[in-house]
């Protein structure tokens, strides 16, 4: 945004995440002299993320508009802050049982069958209050020229809950040919959690997040 309007306005984003992250996982392991041996494995992660955000501007900007824009804030330590809200607190589940089985078919020959059966569950909420949106402030004070903006509050709402389960299996066969080379073949299914959407705004030249990354006293070729 800051390099579309050709640096004229710095669109800057601040952002702080809270973590906490628990994890636990037990694993049997059984082998013997016999042909069979087996894995038992129990996982569990339990995760919850608040994060706070804001975009704002700086304060040269703001002096040539008159030195205060109606509507703005200071949020997060940023001062000129015109979206900011939250914090957003999302949590996150995962538990998982896994089973395999092993069996030796002939001396050079293994065979493996495994079974993984899991859930995820996540959910978010927002507190309400602040302001949202980028356009009820780019609009009017911006493109418009406006010394004020009205705000647009973030409403209080749980969003994007759900719950996922997923069974997939793995099955493999080992082929020992002689003391070194070893054949492997593996069928299975796989399966990709859902996430917490992360922020990839990367930081300008000024180490900030949202900043331009071109400075403006260097030569510019556009190919």
């Amino acid at each position: 945004m800051s390099l579309a309007l050709g640096n004229t306005f710095l669109l800057l984003l601040h952002r702080e995440q809270d973590d906490e992250t628990f994890v636990q996982e037990l694993r049997l392991v059984w082998k013997s002299d016999s042909n069979i041996d087996w894995v038992l494995d129990a996982f569990y992660l339990g995760r919850e993320t608040d994060v706070a955000e804001t975009f704002y501007t700086t304060q040269e900007w703001v002096d040539g508009k008159g030195g205060t824009i109606g509507g703005t804030t200071t949020y997060l330590g940023r001062d000129n802050a015109f979206v900011y809200g939250g914090p957003v607190n999302n949590q996150y589940e995962k538990t998982a049982f896994f089973g395999e089985l092993g069996y030796q078919l002939t001396d050079s020959l293994k065979a493996k069958l495994g079974v993984r059966t899991g859930d995820m569950e996540s959910s978010n909420s927002r507190f309400g209050g602040g302001a949202s949106g980028l356009g009820v402030f780019l609009f009017p004070v911006v493109f418009m020229g406006a010394n004020s903006f009205t705000p647009s509050p973030y409403a209080a709402e749980a969003y994007e809950p759900g719950k996922t389960s997923s069974d997939v299996f793995k099955l493999s066969l080992a082929w020992q040919v002689n003391d070194s080379v070893n054949l492997h073949a593996t069928a299975s299914e796989g399966f990709r959690s859902n996430e917490i959407n992360r922020e990839a705004t990367p930081p300008g030249l000024d180490g900030r997040l949202g900043s331009s990354r071109v400075d403006p006293n260097a030569p510019v070729i556009i190919h």
